[in-house]
């Protein structure tokens, strides 16, 4: 699990806002995925960060179990007010466009 800081530029003014990156770097698929789901939560759980970036582009294979997963993560990091957004490669990366995960959000609750 990797922090990074990205800057933001608006005219004169300068926003600096950090973002937590979580890399898996295996496939998602049953328990697999499940075995991921409390290092996620324990990583949510002592965030500083204000936005949270899901890199799945180590992700050779995912199933109904690593989806569930991403859209659990979402789900929480909505009820935090966090930011969320996900990169994959470009064959898992199709099943989220499908499914609208790979859209950056801007943390608010509302539908996936």
């Amino acid at each position: 699990m990797v922090k990074v800081q990205s800057v933001k530029s608006a005219g004169d003014n300068t926003v600096t806002e950090e973002t937590h990156i979580i890399k898996v770097n295996n496939d998602m698929v049953g328990l697999t995925a499940t075995g991921l789901e409390a290092g996620f939560l324990n990583e949510l759980a002592n965030l500083k960060s204000s936005s949270v970036l899901l890199d799945l582009n180590g992700v050779g294979k995912i199933d109904s179990s690593g989806i569930a997963l991403c859209i659990g993560l979402k789900k929480e990091c909505m009820k935090k007010g966090l930011k969320f957004s996900l990169e994959a490669n470009s064959d898992i990366g199709k099943i989220f466009k499908i499914l609208k995960l790979a859209e950056p959000d801007a943390g608010k609750a509302g539908a996936l």
